[in-house]
């Protein structure tokens, strides 16, 4: 039986936690599908920062540059689970929703449904 993700390559899918205060700007090999289920981060995409408060859901697309970053807050964290995915799929996902968002990031109506998909979708793609 066919699913929606069959023509999709998950590359890393990852339950995380960002405890540190400013990453190297890098730039990814793959489209990323992330939630921010916990606290908050500052984001950087192509020189544009965006803040990232719990619940959020962004997206990354491969061969631009991001970076992640606290504010000048002690004690901050930041709770995500992403996945990394690649294919013809993932360029129309990531595509639309850019379009659909430009901001970049949207908070979800339904917090808890969202981090239960990503939640099964890690057991399912580990």
């Amino acid at each position: 039986m066919e699913n929606y993700f069959d023509d999709v390559q998950f590359r890393i899918v990852a339950h995380h936690f960002l405890l540190y205060n400013g990453s190297k700007p890098f730039t990814p090999e793959s489209n990323s599908l992330e939630f921010i289920s916990k606290g908050q981060v500052m984001f950087e995409r192509d020189g544009v920062q965006i803040e990232l408060a719990a619940p959020a859901l962004f997206w990354m697309r491969k061969g631009h540059s991001y970076r992640f970053f606290f504010p000048e807050k002690p004690g901050n964290y930041c709770e995500h689970i992403y996945f990394d995915f690649s294919g013809e799929r993932s360029e129309r996902i990531v595509r639309w929703l850019q379009e659909a968002c430009p901001e970049g990031c949207l908070h979800p109506a339904d917090p808890a449904g969202v981090n239960e998909t990503f939640l099964e979708m890690l057991k399912y793609y580990r």
